[in-house]
């Protein structure tokens, strides 16, 4: 069985990048926030394709 997770290798690539350029912010400035912004929408996206990886996979396991 193969499970794509390219999805998933670039969200945490975006996640990572967005970290990255959250601690190079100025402290309290607008891209500071912004950064921190696409964090935590970052790490939501990484859990929920995650989970559906999970339960991709799962269903397929349980069918075979």
């Amino acid at each position: 069985m193969y499970l794509n997770t390219d999805h998933l290798k670039r969200c945490i690539a975006t996640l990572q990048s967005s970290l990255t350029l959250f601690g190079q912010a100025a402290p309290a400035s607008i891209e500071q926030e912004i950064f921190r912004n696409a964090v935590v929408k970052g790490y939501e996206l990484t859990q929920e394709t995650e989970a559906l990886l999970r339960r991709s996979f799962g269903e397929e396991n349980t069918s075979a």
